[in-house]
């Protein structure tokens, strides 16, 4: 055979087995990426406890320091020792529903005989749950320590001999105490709800505002208005700012932290001389909060400045935040009142008497025997004087407003300027003027302390309307 036969016999074997290698090496991989691309079998959740609500007899909850007792009843759950306290109920529900509805996310061991169970955290459990039902049967959960990645927990039901894992969410709302439980709502407060709002700041006057009702003159049938009580009597509001100025504030208060659950002595929390108290009623809803004394507390990093409150309807004393509170006190009146000293509806007006040093004027106004035509035939000083041009004096007459807020004081003396509108259907309205300064009026509006003042060049161009009649 010559030499150049076996070079290429050489050459032809070697290339033969360079391709058998070549041909393994991409089998061999090909199996390593089957192996890498297939996923790991996803653990199977076990239903350990599946039932209703309504099979549940007691559940105890057993930690270290408290055990808590929930019985079910007619009326729902009852949390032994506090019966008399309201209670968040989605949260209740959560934290009591594994005694009927229990899911581990997977088995992590069948048999735990072999085990060292305080390994696990068992030694002793950071929770017992013991559940009672209805047909007497009885179940133990023992809850242990957390699982190597910190999500789930290990649990046990006693007589079984596997061991599980469980949510940490799960296991949170069972470990809920009392002051995790309780019901920290306050219902929303609407000004065109309200039947009654006080606003008592100590040291200041009490602002009151009560539904009022009063005669719709074309209809001769009831209307209710919210309205100013205290300090004035019957003022009407600005329904536009209401909720800027205090039902805003008032739904901006939330009880947070529980200060304590049940106090012995209010006056620890500033409670006992409440520098505020609020008082809300609706056809639904009665909201009655006092406020203590402020403290500092530190949240993120940063100080905020806290308040004491008690919603007097539950025996308990909680935090919020000074923010919204602040808000409510020192409250300008005239941010909320409508700034008219009296606003009367001219179909609701007999007649006016209006007194002054110089000259009275004595109107009657004759209003048409249909009301529904609203037709009058002003007279005044036994003359008969324009419908149309009355009807412009008499804007200038109730357009007098509230222009400064002043100390109070109960005026003595005889007004300087009287006006005293004679109602159909509601009382009368007594507006009393007495010389402040040289620029403005102190007014009483029927009989109350004096509050504000009034421009005296309203008074006195409202004055001049009603001469420019004759």
């Amino acid at each position: 055979m010559s030499k150049t036969v076996k070079r290429i016999m050489t050459l032809v074997v070697a290339l033969i087995l360079i391709g058998a290698l070549v041909g393994l090496l991409i089998w061999q991989r090909s199996r390593d990426d089957e192996t890498e691309v297939a996923p790991p079998p996803l653990p199977s959740t076990v239903t350990l406890i599946s039932t209703s609500e309504n099979d549940v007899r007691r559940i105890e909850f057993i930690s270290a320091d408290h055990t808590e007792i929930f019985t079910n009843s007619d009326n729902g759950w009852i949390f032994q020792g506090a019966e008399t306290y309201a209670l968040n109920h989605a949260m209740m529900v959560n934290k009591l529903r594994p005694a009927w509805a229990l899911t581990a996310t997977s088995m992590v061991h069948e048999d735990v005989s072999e085990l060292n169970m305080a390994e696990f955290g068992f030694h002793p459990p950071i929770l017992t749950v013991e559940i009672e039902y209805t047909d007497n049967t009885r179940k133990t959960l023992h809850v242990g320590a957390h699982s190597h990645d910190f999500r789930h927990r290990f649990l046990m039901v006693e007589g079984d001999p596997a061991m599980y894992l469980v949510s940490n969410f799960l296991v949170e709302s069972m470990q809920q105490d009392i002051d995790m439980l309780l019901d920290r709502n306050i219902p929303v407060m609407h000004a065109d709800a309200a039947q009654k709002l006080v606003i008592d700041e100590r040291g200041r006057p009490m602002v009151k505002l009560e539904v009022i009702y009063a005669i719709n003159p074309l209809v001769d049938e009831p209307i209710q208005t919210l309205t100013m009580i205290e300090p004035f009597e019957n003022r009407a509001l600005a329904y536009h700012r209401l909720d800027e100025v205090i039902f805003g504030p008032l739904n901006a208060i939330q009880l947070l932290g529980v200060a304590n659950i049940r106090p012995v002595n209010l006056s620890s929390y500033g409670l006992h001389d409440p520098i505020l108290e609020i008082i809300y009623r609706s056809d639904d809803d009665d909201v009655h909060l006092i406020f203590g004394d402020t403290f500092s507390e530190t949240v993120s990093g940063v100080d905020v400045t806290m308040i004491y409150v008690m919603d007097t309807n539950r025996p308990h004393v909680f935090t919020t935040p000074f923010g919204p509170v602040n808000a409510l006190l020192n409250l300008n009146m005239f941010d909320f009142v409508d700034r008219f000293i009296a606003l009367v509806d001219i179909r609701d007006v007999e007649g006016i008497q209006i007194t002054t040093p110089e000259q009275d004027f004595n109107i009657v106004l004759n209003h048409d025997e249909d009301p529904t035509v609203q037709r009058i035939a002003p007279v005044m000083n036994g003359v008969s004087v324009s419908e149309d041009d009355f009807r412009t004096a008499y804007r200038f007459i109730i357009a007098l407003s509230a222009d400064a807020e002043i100390a109070a004081f109960a005026p003595t003396g005889t007004p300087e300027i009287s006006i005293l509108y004679k109602r159909i259907n509601n009382p009368n309205t007594h507006v009393r003027l007495f010389r402040h300064d040289a620029n403005f009026f102190a007014v009483s509006l029927n009989g109350e302390d004096v509050w504000y003042l009034t421009n005296q060049r309203d008074v006195y161009t409202m004055l001049r309307e009603l001469e420019n009649l004759f």
